[in-house]
Order: structure tokens, then sequence, then C-alpha cells
């Protein structure tokens, strides 16, 4: 399996957000059954899979029972989209054996010839085509509340250098998936934290969000290139039942984009008790930070499967006010 660096601050550019034309998805009703194997590319050397492990030093992933990923084949060209429905995994496990059905009389002449598969826990998805060629877009939610395990969260889909391809024998290869939102972890010390809100900013362009506004479908995941765009949160609020924070918080979330347009990312972390008292930190994700906005080198939370590492944060009783 791919190896994937850690990555502590990593800048990626500035998606656009395009208009696309809608079109009615061809879903199947029946079809023969298939069952498909499907991994992850390995982040920070883990294991691959879907629920996280929360160790000091390591992540691992496996599938859970239950989880259901999704298939869309397409050729832009035709003007043809096929949604193939929910594979679902039975057993769980580092490798997930799913079960699913090729719809009914497929070829690549009539039901499309590329693949893209996705995956965020417990969700479904649609495609739609683009006015730029070869790409097709999926609108997709990542919470502003979250509860510290990051992965849930988590868009899942095909490397785009490694299309799934499905030969004569009705079976599937290159069937990996990456992690394409920020998945970022901090590790926390001090007494009784039970909600942290993470707040993103941009030294000189205020726009940018880390997360979707409620329930709302607002961010854009490219399924030609793997970017993201849109959202409607610049707060990601995590608590879990009120409980305790401490050790490793992870939590999901779109990129950031410093450059010298935009001004460097800053991350404004509030870690609040539970008497309401709030201790704050400031992060600027950036080396060599000018007063205007500039930096030698602009870092910030990064895609592409990658883990974000921010330094610890230990707090004492002095530090809430």
């Amino acid at each position: 399996m791919k190896k994937i660096s850690v990555l502590l601050f990593g800048a990626v550019a500035v998606l656009a957000v395009i208009s696309c034309e809608k079109k009615d998805i061809e879903t199947p009703v029946s079809g023969t059954p298939i069952e498909i194997s499907v991994g992850f590319d390995e982040i920070d050397g883990a294991q691959p899979g879907s629920k996280m492990s929360n160790n000091d030093s390591d992540v691992s992933f496996k599938w859970d029972p239950g989880d259901a990923l999704q298939i869309f084949s397409y050729n832009w060209d035709n003007d043809i989209l096929t949604d193939w429905g929910m594979f679902t995994t039975e057993n769980g496990g580092v490798w997930g054996k799913f079960r699913g059905v090729i719809p009914a009389g497929y070829t690549a002449a009539t039901h499309g010839d590329k693949f893209t598969v996705v995956f965020q826990q417990g969700k479904s998805f649609s495609l739609t085509r683009s006015t730029t060629s070869g790409r097709y877009d999926l609108k997709f939610n990542i919470p502003a509340n979250q509860d510290g395990t990051g992965v849930k969260y988590c868009l899942f889909g095909s490397a785009t250098t490694t299309w799934p391809t499905f030969d004569g024998d009705k079976s599937f290869s290159g069937m990996m998936l990456r992690c394409y939102t920020g998945l970022s972890v901090i590790n926390v010390s001090g007494p009784d934290i039970r909600t942290i809100k993470i707040t993103l900013d941009h030294a000189k362009n205020h726009g940018y969000c880390l997360a979707s506004s409620g329930d709302k479908l607002d961010i854009n995941y490219n399924c030609s290139n793997n970017g993201l765009s849109g959202g409607g949160s610049k707060t990601i609020t995590i608590n879990n039942n009120d409980e305790v924070l401490s050790g490793n918080i992870y939590f999901a979330s779109r990129q950031t984009n410093g450059n010298a347009n935009n001004g460097y990312p800053i991350l404004t972390f509030e870690f609040i008790n539970g008497d309401g008292k709030t201790a704050t930190r400031v992060l600027k994700l950036a080396k060599g930070a000018n007063e205007d906005g500039t930096a030698s080198t602009y870092g910030g939370i990064s895609t592409y499967n990658k883990m974000n590492r921010f330094p610890a944060v230990s707090l004492t009783a002095a530090d809430f006010i």
C-alpha cells in the first residue's frame, strides 16, 4: 500500500466554484449481485480503514459492520451518469467485503466507463455533471458540531491517479479510497475541558469556511481532481456529550488557503471548562509571518490523505477566565 507522509502545515490552492447543469441520474433497481474488496491508502503510516483508535502516536483504521459506500459510473462526453447504489459490508475489518449489484444490462457504452467511489459514514450521495469537461461534482456536509473522533465526518473517495476499473470477469480492481477532507489532530490536557471551539480566519481574506452551515450540503467535492470548495461555518465546535476532552482530539474540515493574496491562515482555539470559563490559544499557520498578512512560508490544513498535526496544548486552572 502507498505510504503517506505526515503533513504539519500545508497549503491547498483555492478552488473556484463552477456552475453545474443538473441531469437525472439513472439508478439501478435490479442487477447482478457482486462482492468487492475495498481498503484505504495509509494515513501517517497507519493501517487502512474507516474508524479511528486514538493512541498517543498511532492512528489505526478499520471498516465497521454496516458501513456502506456508493459507486457511480459515467461518461462525460456522452452525458451518461449511473448510480450503482449502496454497497454494504457485513463483517467490517481492515479490508471490507462490500456487496451490491451491477446495474441490469450494464455496458461501458450505455452506463459509463469511468468510476467514482465515495464514502462518508451513514451518508448517500448524488453527482452533478459540470459544464467543465470531464468533471462531476458531489455536494456533501461537514458538520460544524463534532465529537472529537474526526474520521466519521470525513469524505473518502477514489484517487484520480488510480481510477477503479471494471473488467470482463465482472469484478473491480483499484478499489482503494483516500481521505479528501482535512483530518487534523491536537493533543489537549487541562482541567475539566468540556468543549473546544476552532475558528478559522485568514490574515487578508476573511471569507473561507471550515465546515457546513447546519445540515446544508454546501461543501463541493470535485470528483475530477478531489478538490473542495464552499461551506458555511468558520467554526467547528467539539463536544462529546459534555464529557471531559483530553488527549488526542480529531476533527474533520475543509482545507485552508494560505497564500500572498489570502494571507496566512489563523486558527483560534477556545477551550471551555465545566464552569463555562474559557482559555484561548491562537495559532498562525505560517513561518515568518509578517504584519501585512504575508509570510515566508504558508502552512495550513491540507486534504489529500494527510494528517494535520497541531502543537499540543497544556492548560492549567489559571488559564481559564
